[in-house]
């Protein structure tokens, strides 16, 4: 901490003697040495939020890298979603248009059978009525 304050301070000091075309006092010079000294705790408050925050900042680019990354995993699995419900569907109606026809034949085939049983039920009645008389 010592360290920096001092580097600060040089800093402050070349800066504002560089800045300046006449020869400062010391008492100016004490009087910027006074005033980084009483600044320095919200300098270092101020050095340890940004630390902070850039240490923070590293970790929410992490994180959002890897959401981004899970979106696009999902993106490609709900378009995959997708092109197999088009299958499914397509299937479905597939189906359902042999299950028409198959239930026509079915309704025919039902209908056969009862025009034969009827029919040898009144070939029958004939015959016996034929027989009786």
């Amino acid at each position: 901490m010592k360290a920096i304050l001092l580097g600060l301070t040089l800093v402050c000091l070349s800066s504002k003697l560089l800045g300046q075309s006449t020869i400062t006092s010391s008492s100016d010079s004490t009087l910027v040495i006074k005033t980084l000294f009483n600044n320095a705790p919200a300098i270092l408050d101020s050095l340890t939020r940004f630390s902070f925050v850039k240490d923070k900042n590293k970790a929410l680019n992490l994180e959002l890298l890897h959401w981004k990354n899970n979106y696009t995993r999902l993106n490609a699995q709900a378009q995959n979603c997708l092109v197999d419900q088009l299958n499914y569907i397509q299937s479905q109606n597939n189906l359902k248009q042999e299950l028409t026809l198959i239930d026509t034949k079915l309704t025919k085939s039902k209908l056969e059978n009862w025009a034969w049983r009827i029919g040898a039920l009144v070939g029958t009645a004939l015959l016996v009525k034929n027989q009786l008389k």
